[in-house]
């Protein structure tokens, strides 16, 4: 397994929470064995240990304490996926388990508020607290941390709307946070990514790192998202030169070619992006921009029960499937597979309505895993394929949580054994193939449809499916590429309410009747979590409309 320094340097970072800088004098101490805001800047080595703390709290948007929800929350209820496991119930009743007072709405909130912005906005605010050596040294530092920061308002801004903009520490606890707007929301981002895009190095020092591209691809969705907000047609201008500084770097290109630890194996070179050890440019995969770093048995690449949970979360609950005589149909083994639990089950739409192309390779064997078959040597079906919908035993089990066609982006190294479903696969945040869409939808959204469809062609001539026309361009068709393109990678949710597609998707390819028929059109936005409006004594904090 490889190593990398970004996360041999991991601490547990006191700078958290922007309260711990309280006044009492009983709390007036200068501890040194360990970091805080007192002795984590005296020099650069202490930059860069925060840097790589942020990039430990970024990571836990997706995975940490509860990972079930965080992995399911910004794709389950969607068109994409429901919940599959029926004591999950989370966005089944969008009534219900959408609410200003329901633990869900509460964790991205948390993991921005606690985690990443205390650390970012540390970095940030005490820069000038040593002498730099070389300007660009300081300003790649800066462009790090005020990268981590605008990625985390863009999370925040496509889930609740316009959100408080905390941009230093506190030195004592506060109780009068206002919302900006998602105008205002939009535009620090855009400032800080403006930053990061100008000093950062194109490609990343280390795998994990921010670079000049993840700035740059960020940014050309939020230009998008501000030409929305605004209707002003320049930031469409904008967010196609943010991404062509990306897709013209010689250093990215779609991977067209068999590369990285699979190569002698049998699949093509869609599903080699997402083998163990070919999620980063050092593996040879130059479409990868930025990714969430996983090492097994390392310190601060997550401890060995936790890990990528991608499979646990998608993977179908196959080894509790029954044969028709009631015996297990399958035996978990030491392969890539592993103990799925079904939490999220992909969609019909995505599914089956997507694929109109046999030829397409997202939907191939090697990248979509349709047939199964017994492998419980004591069943007399040993061998055989199994047929979704026939009888188990006396039970009858549809497919929702048991058995359904896998998407293979979740398979990998089952370092901790079978039963975890969990694998140490890195998990990449951004490609150049969602630039490429990016692009596309800025080429839409400023009336060039030859040009959106000539960057969608990209993507589907890497797939190997046919190409579409100018006429063929709408943002049913980007989501819908999207969808094949960046199933599991992209945080759908936030895709489909920044677009305002949401709630008229969800009722029209999301799986359960209950959540199609739910689903209400303030829905597109979280409700501000009550515990935050509750604990804002000073001032009120606007409630989002519907969820009064």
């Amino acid at each position: 397994m490889k190593t990398n320094p970004i996360l041999y340097s991991f601490f547990v970072v006191s700078l958290l929470l922007g309260l711990s800088a309280c006044s009492d004098s009983v709390l007036e101490e200068n501890p040194t064995a360990f970091l805080n805001v007192d002795n984590a800047f005296n020099d650069q080595a202490g930059f860069e240990a925060s840097l790589t703390g942020m990039y430990v709290a970024l990571r836990d948007e997706l995975y940490g304490p509860v990972e079930i929800i965080k992995l399911g929350d910004m794709m389950v209820g969607t068109d994409i996926a429901s919940a599959g496991d029926p004591g999950i119930l989370f966005f089944n009743n969008y009534n219900t388990d959408v609410r200003p007072e329901s633990g869900l709405v509460t964790n991205l909130w948390t993991w921005a508020y606690t985690q990443v912005l205390p650390i970012a906005n540390a970095i940030i605010e005490n820069i000038d607290n040593i002498e730099w050596d070389d300007e660009a040294d300081r300003n790649a530092v800066l462009g790090e941390a005020r990268f981590g920061r605008a990625y985390a308002y863009n999370v925040l801004v496509n889930v609740y709307n316009g959100v408080p903009i905390v941009d230093e520490l506190a030195a004592s606890p506060r109780f009068d946070f206002t919302r900006a707007s998602r105008l205002e929301v939009l535009e620090f981002a855009r400032q800080d990514l403006e930053f990061a895009a100008q000093w950062l190095p194109n490609v990343p020092v280390l795998d994990g790192r921010a670079s000049s591209a993840a700035a740059n691809h960020l940014l050309s969705e939020v230009y998008i998202s501000l030409g929305r907000e605004t209707g002003d047609a320049s930031f469409y201008d904008l967010s196609v030169q943010a991404a062509s500084r990306v897709i013209d770097d010689p250093s990215y290109a779609l991977v067209t070619s068999r590369f990285g630890s699979a190569v002698d194996l049998p699949g093509d070179y869609y599903a080699d992006l997402f083998k163990d050890g070919n999620q980063d440019r050092s593996s040879g995969n130059t479409e990868v921009i930025w990714t969430y770093q996983h090492q097994f048995g390392t310190p601060g690449g997550q401890s060995d029960s936790q890990g990528n949970a991608w499979l646990r979360a998608w993977g179908p609950r196959f080894f509790d499937a029954r044969d028709p005589n009631n015996l297990r149909a399958f035996i978990l083994t030491e392969d890539s597979i592993g103990r799925g639990v079904g939490w999220l089950r992909p969609s019909g739409y995505w599914i089956y309505d997507v694929w109109d192309d046999p030829n397409d390779i997202r939907n191939s064997p090697f990248n979509v895993r349709r047939d199964w078959f017994y492998n419980n040597p004591e069943s007399e079906f040993f061998g055989q394929q199994l047929v979704p919908h026939e009888f188990f035993g006396n039970e009858y089990r549809d497919t929702m949580q048991h058995i359904y066609p896998m998407i293979r982006k979740i398979e990998g190294d089952l370092l901790n054994g079978p039963t975890t479903g969990r694998t140490f696969t890195d998990a990449m945040v951004m490609r150049l193939s969602e630039t490429y869409l990016l692009r596309a939808e800025a080429h839409m959204l400023a009336g060039d449809l030859a040009a959106a469809a000539e960057d969608i062609n990209a993507v589907r001539a890497r797939a190997q499916t046919y190409l579409i026309s100018a006429n063929d361009v709408n943002i049913d068709f980007i989501l819908d590429e999207r969808a094949r393109e960046l199933i599991i990678e992209e945080p759908r949710r936030r895709t489909l309410a920044r677009t305002g597609t949401l709630v008229e998707r969800t009722r029209r390819y999301n799986t359960l009747e209950e959540t199609r028929n739910t689903i209400q059109d303030y829905h597109q936005w979280f409700p501000i979590p009550l515990s935050v409006i509750e604990a804002n004594l000073e001032v009120e904090l606007e409630q989002n409309p519907g969820y009064d």
